[in-house]
């Protein structure tokens, strides 16, 4: 109402003769600055007093309510949830293949020029492997034991390994033997040459050879090689007419050998025969 010309100027008119009465349509806090809740029963009372002009438009407000209906569309979204289980079996990795262990327990002995070793194997083992002085000499199915024979003289080193299908052991402590030297081995081939007084030797000498013996009716006359080179013959002279037999040993640093076989000649009356080899 405020922008009515008409209730304004009769409004203010009214408020300079009735200065008193203005609580009549106001009431004000104790501050005197504040419109309270009864305000709009005053309005109207203003209204009443003093009324609107007439070129005043009164606007009625119809409210109409209005009742929206909404539809509420619930979308409901299936949702699918494939779960997969996955079962994981543990498999234990593949045993790795192991050579066996060194042997053990290797010992040896000589005899003569013969070695004899002994030791244990492993388990599992399936050949043994036998080494002198560094050098494989022997590779067969697993035994425990092994004989090298014809052993030079002097210290040998051994040491054994095994072996299976997944490969070789290291090779097992060493064990050391020594073999002592040994005589040569009998003379072989011995044959005597009469001519007149003298008889002509001849023979094939062992292995290991130094020297020689030679032997006259069982008595040693002389020993070739020493510390000459080694000889295969030898001849005896200035014999009397007379039966002889001959014999020849060898010899090396450990010893002598066995006589070789013994040979029968005569010197003298049947000497231009040139018998050889004849035995007593």
């Amino acid at each position: 109402l405020g922008d009515d010309p008409t209730f304004v100027n009769n409004f203010a008119s009214w408020i300079d003769s009735h200065d008193v009465e203005y609580a009549d349509y106001f009431d004000f806090n104790s501050g005197g600055d504040s419109v309270l809740t009864d305000f709009p029963n005053s309005l109207a009372a203003f209204q009443a007093d003093f009324g609107t002009s007439s070129s005043s438009t009164t606007s009625t407000s119809t409210t109409s309510t209005s009742t929206t209906s909404t539809s509420t569309t619930t979308t409901t979204s299936t949702s699918t949830t494939t779960t997969t289980t996955t079962t994981t079996t543990t498999v234990p990795p593949k045993a790795t293949a192991v050579a066996p262990a060194a042997p053990t327990n290797l010992s040896g002995s000589a005899s003569g020029q013969t070695v004899s070793l002994t030791w244990t194997n492993p388990s599992g083992a399936q050949t043994d492997i036998v080494y002198r002085d560094g050098s494989e000499i022997a590779s067969m199915a697993a035994a425990g034991s092994y004989t090298d024979s014809g052993v030079a003289p002097g210290t040998h080193s051994y040491q054994v390994a095994a072996s299976d299908s997944a490969g070789t052991s290291p090779e097992s402590a060493a064990v050391s033997v020594t073999v002592a030297a040994a005589a040569p081995g009998q003379v072989t081939g011995l044959r005597a040459v009469v001519r007149g007084s003298t008889v002509t030797l001849s023979w094939t000498n062992p292995a290991n050879t130094q020297g020689d013996d030679i032997y006259e009716n069982g008595n040693e006359i002389a020993w070739p090689g020493w510390p000459n080179p080694v000889v295969t013959s030898y001849q005896v002279t200035g014999l009397a007419n007379g039966k002889y037999s001959f014999a020849v040993a060898a010899y090396d640093g450990a010893g002598l050998g066995p006589d070789s076989t013994t040979v029968t000649v005569f010197v003298g009356g049947l000497s231009w025969m040139g018998i050889i080899n004849l035995s007593v």
